[in-house]
């Protein structure tokens, strides 16, 4: 499987179809597509890939684990509260670990990460990167 930045930045025919598809089930995201793309290889762009996460400057990407898998891309600017949680719908969750993500709107994403081979200091890695970057981009932490 391609990392998000080589997903991102490969132009080959077969990959922008991919790359459409993957979009497909999130318009907003779509509309990203060439900002984050500009940024991937920028000299803030972090990746982190056994999270299948991109934090670029502006944004935050992640690619949802499973079959038919998608890609997220959120403004940070849009991003309210950022933490790792175990539970989702009221559920503890023993596989799986998971990043909360609270934008603006009041809308959760919840980026689904298998448990194993990732400690939570690759978590951590990844909330505070965003952190860092949500001060500089005017997200506010919850």
């Amino acid at each position: 499987m391609k990392s998000i930045k080589e997903l991102l930045l490969d132009e080959s025919p077969k990959n922008q179809k991919k790359l459409e598809k993957m979009l497909a089930k999130d318009p907003v995201s779509a509309s990203y597509l060439a900002a984050v793309k500009a940024e991937a290889n920028g000299v803030g762009a972090m990746e982190f890939t056994n999270l299948h996460t991109l934090v670029t400057n502006s944004f935050l990407c992640y690619q949802d684990i499973g079959i038919g898998g998608g890609l997220t891309i959120l403004p940070i600017s849009t991003i309210r509260n950022l933490y790792r949680t175990n539970i989702v719908n009221g559920e503890y969750d023993y596989s799986d670990f998971f990043l909360a993500v609270e934008t603006s709107s009041a809308i959760r994403y919840m980026m689904r990460v298998p448990r194993s081979g990732n400690g939570i200091d690759k978590y951590n890695d990844v909330i505070a990167a965003v952190r860092a970057r949500m001060t500089v981009n005017g997200g506010a932490q919850a």
